[in-house]
């Protein structure tokens, strides 16, 4: 009885974890919505500007630009369009991110091979064959930023 009584427990604490998650991603939609309002109205063109935002970034992480640096140029970025370029870059990117990975930077492209070199599959999942292909050849290239 005991037993039964936990395993229900668990059920109904996973439920609502599942509940939270799906709420969750509906308020990362919703946000981006108001997001995608805030750029048409005042950013001049958001896809530009987004890209610097990237690009500074990926700078930043290949050692390529100080900290200080990559601060100025957002900091410029901020100042033009009245809001924190880089937290809307990233309200932007969460909706995106169920299906996107950023992979400019040489290091996050690093990252993201030696996550899927240690990937297991499903069996059934027909594509894994192609898949350790790919990494197999990946690492073996010298990485650099994509443009």
């Amino acid at each position: 009885m005991i037993a039964h009584a936990e395993e229900v427990s668990k059920f109904n604490l996973r439920i609502k974890e599942l509940e939270d998650e799906r709420d969750l991603q509906r308020t990362k939609i919703d946000v981006y919505n108001l997001a995608s309002l805030y750029t048409y109205y005042f950013v001049d063109n958001w896809n530009v500007v987004a890209e610097n935002v990237s690009e500074a970034k990926a700078e930043l992480e290949d050692g390529e630009i100080s900290q200080a640096a990559f601060d100025t140029k957002i900091s410029t970025l901020n100042s033009k369009y009245d809001i924190d370029v880089v937290e809307l870059q990233q309200v932007c990117k969460e909706r995106h991110g169920f299906a996107h990975t950023d992979l400019r930077s040489a290091a996050s492209q690093q990252t993201f091979i030696q996550k899927m070199n240690h990937y297991k599959f499903a069996e059934e999942y027909e594509h894994a064959n192609i898949v350790k292909h790919i990494v197999s050849k990946l690492q073996k290239t010298k990485l650099k930023r994509k443009k």
